[in-house]
């Protein structure tokens, strides 16, 4: 099935007997889905989830092919229209995304993925078009081999066809990879030394009132400051302390990066943003800490009272917020 695929190129009309699916009878489709028999046991219910899954990666296939259809009618007509070539083209990533409830920069990778399922890897796309994988382990695909030539890529592509709908996400990575070694063993060195030039630390919300301060560091850096964290865990337990080996990690994280004494003791200043109702008389709006976002009011009084700095927190030594 994958070379009668291959030969002929992404199926651009059906098979003999088969009628081409209108977008009107599309829309209808997404209509019927709300309506699926549900009066059914439970080994049809399994089924069920497997077409559906299939469905899944069907629908992203097709997606792919009509966002190249669409970037390159697209520049057909901003060439007609006399625009630049180095300007055509544009606001086409911008409407997919618009057009597929996501932000302009993953609009962006939508269609640099289909551009490339579409164009270079034929046996990922025809896997992906049959349902066989998600459109998840077509992106791993892709991803793991952004750095190859297109001849390579398409090499990976082919050697992957057999495995790709039997490994794992993380098996998918390292298989694709170690691949990609043996073509092309400079565009590893390219993109290490890509990474390296790339390393940073970041932070974003998480749920709770957490937070997830992320460091994307060199492989011996970053093994390094595991050892060093998991070391210091061992060493506190073995000394009898209560808390768990997370718990002691991330602990020892924020105490070795601030310099301070304990976890709790913040000596930041935090710019928290609340109203007057909020703060004096219990008022349940929630508060904004610029650069993560709201938390809910009870909690921006806690900060502001010194309480909210975790299990231990102590008042004469918790980090005070500045109100605004």
């Amino acid at each position: 099935m994958f070379e009668s695929i291959v030969a002929l190129g992404p199926p651009r009309q059906p098979p003999a007997g088969t009628s081409v699916l209108s977008t009107v009878e599309l829309e209808a489709m997404v209509g019927r889905l709300a309506h699926l028999d549900f009066d059914i046991d439970d080994a049809q219910r399994i089924t069920q989830l497997g077409l559906l899954e299939r469905l899944k990666g069907a629908a992203a296939a097709a997606q792919a092919r009509v966002s190249v259809d669409f970037e390159a009618s697209q520049r057909r007509e901003q060439a007609a229209a006399g625009l630049p070539a180095d300007q055509q083209g544009r606001g086409v990533a911008d409407q997919i995304a618009l057009a597929r409830h996501d932000s302009k920069v993953k609009g962006s990778r939508h269609l640099g993925l289909a551009k490339a399922l579409v164009k270079e890897m034929p046996h990922t796309m025809a896997a992906l078009t049959s349902g066989d994988i998600s459109e998840w382990r077509a992106t791993i695909v892709v991803r793991e081999t952004a750095v190859l030539s297109a001849a390579d890529r398409r090499e990976v592509d082919a050697r992957l066809v057999a495995e790709m709908p039997h490994l794992g996400d993380g098996q998918l990575a390292r298989r694709a990879r170690a691949i990609g070694y043996q073509l092309d063993a400079e565009s590893v060195l390219r993109r290490v030394r890509g990474a390296i030039g790339d390393r940073r630390v970041t932070i974003r919300p998480a749920p709770d009132t957490m937070a997830l301060v992320t460091g994307f560091l060199p492989v011996a850096q970053g093994v390094a400051v595991h050892a060093a964290l998991t070391a210091a865990a061992a060493s506190a337990k073995a000394l009898g302390d209560e808390r768990s080996k997370g718990q002691i990690m991330a602990d020892t994280f924020v105490q070795r990066l601030t310099g301070q004494a304990t976890a709790d003791a913040v000596p930041l200043e935090v710019q928290l943003v609340m109203t007057d109702r909020t703060l004096l008389e219990g008022d349940d709006t929630p508060a904004q800490i610029p650069g993560f976002g709201p938390v809910p009011a009870a909690f921006a009084r806690d900060l502001v009272t010194g309480r909210a700095g975790g299990d231990s927190a102590d008042p004469d030594q918790a980090g005070r917020a500045k109100v605004a």
